[in-house]
């Protein structure tokens, strides 16, 4: 049997681009945001929000990724310092910067500090190559990568920028091995 004919319809034939394409993977959604020169994207299903960032409180005795706790709306957030988790230079927040919340499934009051947010894009889950060793963030300090090892999932070519894709679920994770370094 011929593969560009339409079962059923032995005179209609499938264009040829159409066969020679593999199905694409099932679309997914980013939320991006930016940290120095670096573009970086976390599932949408996992954002609850992204708000301007308060100034956070300092937390005592907190691990080094913890930037502190915030207040939004009557509850109490932990609010992470992403740089840090990526092994990047401290940066004094500016008008750009905002805290993305996430929802209760990826962990219960968390957001990270971003310098700046980006667009939601939609990518093809195909063109995400899973990483297989450490990808580093431009800047970052090879030395302090050991949190973002685990808190990058990939990375994504997108028009004019890679994209790092991060794992929010693995973000409460870096702070507890923190708690036990």
């Amino acid at each position: 049997m011929r593969n560009d004919i339409i079962p059923g319809m032995p005179n209609a034939r499938l264009p040829l681009a159409h066969k020679a394409t593999a199905a694409p993977e099932r679309l997914r959604q980013f939320c991006t945001f930016h940290i120095d020169m670096s573009h970086f994207g976390v599932d949408i299903l996992d954002v609850q929000e992204v708000t301007v960032a308060p100034k956070p409180t300092k937390a005592h005795h907190a691990p080094r990724h913890v930037a502190g706790v915030v207040n939004i709306r009557g509850q109490i957030v932990l609010c992470l310092d992403l740089r840090s988790i990526l092994g990047m230079p401290p940066a004094e927040p500016t008008a750009d910067t905002r805290l993305i919340l996430f929802k209760r499934k990826v962990h219960e009051n968390l957001g990270v500090l971003v310098d700046r947010v980006g667009d939601i894009v939609e990518v093809d889950g195909g063109a995400i190559e899973s990483r297989h060793r450490p990808i580093l963030a431009a800047g970052a300090e090879p030395e302090k990568t050991v949190a973002s090892s685990e808190a990058v999932m990939g990375v994504c070519k997108l028009e004019g920028a890679l994209m790092l894709i991060l794992d929010a679920a693995a973000l409460p994770r870096t702070v507890d091995a923190a708690f036990s370094e």
